[in-house]
């Protein structure tokens, strides 16, 4: 008689575990951009820099000022503004959701990239208004970083050059399939051909990007019909030759040919870098323009 009675309970719970799945598998719960909460006087928002420029640099503090729960979110693409114009604004890149039960307040950061890089970067505690989102080609890239895996070097540089207008050879791409495709999208809202090479700038203190390129860095493929010497060549545009890459023996097929050099004493100007086989056959050239991209 008890194990019948067990049986029987274990169905029913079963059974009831059944309804509710059924019952509220397509249900959805309302959600809302921050900007209408706050406009409709549901949330109340306190947006603080958390001492950085980028990543989780900012924290917003929501407080629910209902007595239903809400749920709400905070979106790839709006640009907060900061309340000190001397410094900079962030950009929001990944989506931030976000709950609250009835009266309640809680913390959050949020994952964004500073968009004005003449300014200084925000200090802990300096204040932003909830801003607006902006425009396409912003929206677009912060969708994109939203959705995929990037370097924060990289997010950062695509972020200056759609609003600084930052060089797009300043977005690195080391190898980094990812990376190329951050790039290539960039070079699309813009409607530029992509370049072969990236930039490395240098540091200041006094500022949060120098704009003073200091070491260029490429990947080159290239391929053999046998073992060769492969030797690299960087010529002025005068035809002088001002690097000479250390040689070294491949096999035959399809390589990739790795280049970084620092650029501190090469002066403004176009460049020719050589790939040499057996430091006579020329495997293939590209040129390259230090200064601005024309």
């Amino acid at each position: 008689m008890k194990q019948q009675h067990a049986l029987n309970l274990l169905v029913l719970l079963q059974f009831s575990f059944f309804t509710f799945i059924t019952t509220y598998a397509n249900v959805t719960f309302n959600t809302a951009s921050i900007e209408k909460l706050v406009q409709e006087g549901k949330v109340h928002v306190q947006i603080k820099g958390l001492g950085g420029h980028s990543e989780e640099c900012v924290s917003f503090t929501l407080s629910n000022r209902t007595s239903d729960s809400l749920f709400g979110y905070v979106e790839p693409g709006r640009r907060l503004i900061s309340d000190n114009s001397k410094e900079q604004d962030i950009l929001i890149v990944k989506a931030l959701d976000f709950a609250l039960a009835a009266n309640e307040s809680k913390t959050v950061n949020g994952f964004g990239f500073c968009c004005q890089s003449n300014n200084s970067g925000p200090g802990v505690e300096s204040g932003f208004s909830l801003g607006k989102m902006t425009d396409d080609n912003w929206q677009t890239l912060a969708q994109k970083v939203n959705e995929g895996d990037y370097p924060p070097s990289a997010i950062q540089n695509a972020v200056w050059v759609l609003s600084d207008g930052h060089d797009i050879r300043s977005i690195p791409a080391f190898g980094d399939v990812n990376t190329q495709g951050l790039r290539q999208s960039v070079a699309d809202m813009l409607g530029i051909e992509i370049p072969w090479y990236s930039f490395l700038y240098a540091e200041d203190s006094t500022r949060i990007f120098s704009g003073v390129a200091n070491r260029l860095f490429a990947e080159v493929v290239y391929s053999v019909p046998r073992r060769t010497m492969m030797s690299g060549q960087i010529h002025d545009e005068n035809g002088n030759l001002v690097y000479n890459f250390k040689s070294y023996h491949t096999s035959k097929g399809e390589h990739k040919y790795n280049i970084d050099v620092a650029l501190d004493n090469f002066p403004e100007g176009e460049y020719t870098f050589t790939l040499l086989e057996d430091f006579g056959i020329m495997n293939l050239q590209k040129k390259f323009r230090l200064g601005e991209e024309v």
